[in-house]
């Protein structure tokens, strides 16, 4: 896994997929209606809304691109990891439909620790700021759930201004690359380099004057891949 080139590769094809896919998927959601209203520009102009299923898809393809050079062991954590994701997703994605209130909605995500908790069956230990800790069952029914709610919750709450939930995740994300590197943590560089390619690239039509939004798939996904490396990797 020393090899530069392959997190080059991943890092391009997260990074060149939502670049070249997202200006289609911005004219399909004006023309059908898939829009919100843009109050921090005058006029409150309608932006193309749910963009963020665009910027999962590119992280997940560049996220799989590491299995053909990676043994099984880390590619069973990527596919626990990416299903994390998805299932996050998916009830963003329901949420942005149905619009829930906040009550339902942040406990939503709950429902997306179910392949993180299946990927850590037997392991009960964690990485703290006093060392390595052993939560036993509590673990599964309230470490795991509340890491991956909390995340979730706070990448979508940051919504408001444009760029900042995208913004901020990229942020988080360089830092958390960092202290992979530097601790030998090769789950959390593997998790973030194609994460970064699809933040960067969603950044360019995602910043102020922004032509599109995330919507809570995005949100709820961008929270989740940080949930993914901090137990994951330990961080």
């Amino acid at each position: 896994m020393d090899e530069i080139w392959i997190f080059l590769f991943s890092f391009l094809s997260a990074f060149l997929v939502c670049l070249l896919l997202m200006p289609s998927y911005i004219k399909k959601a004006k023309a059908t209606g898939v829009t919100g209203l843009d109050i921090h520009k005058p006029g409150s102009p309608a932006i193309a809304e749910c963009g963020g299923v665009i910027l999962i898809l590119a992280y997940l393809i560049g996220l799989f691109a590491f299995i053909p050079f990676i043994n099984e062991a880390l590619s069973l954590e990527i596919i626990g990891a990416a299903a994390t994701v998805l299932f996050a997703s998916f009830i963003g994605f329901i949420d942005d439909i149905y619009e829930t209130r906040w009550r339902i909605k942040v406990l939503t995500p709950l429902i997306g620790t179910v392949p993180l908790i299946v990927m850590r069956l037997g392991r009960t230990t964690m990485w703290t700021p006093i060392g390595f800790l052993d939560f036993g069952v509590f673990f599964y029914f309230l470490i795991l759930p509340f890491i991956v709610t909390a995340s979730a919750n706070a990448v979508n709450m940051f919504a408001g201004l444009n760029g900042q939930e995208a913004g901020s995740s990229a942020i988080m994300a360089v830092a958390l690359l960092f202290l992979s590197i530097r601790l030998v943590k090769p789950m959390g560089s593997i998790i973030l380099i194609p994460f970064l390619g699809a933040l960067i690239a969603f950044l360019f039509y995602n910043r102020f004057p922004s032509r599109v939004f995330p919507g809570d798939i995005g949100t709820f996904g961008m929270g989740t891949v940080i949930a993914c490396v901090a137990v994951l990797a330990d961080l």
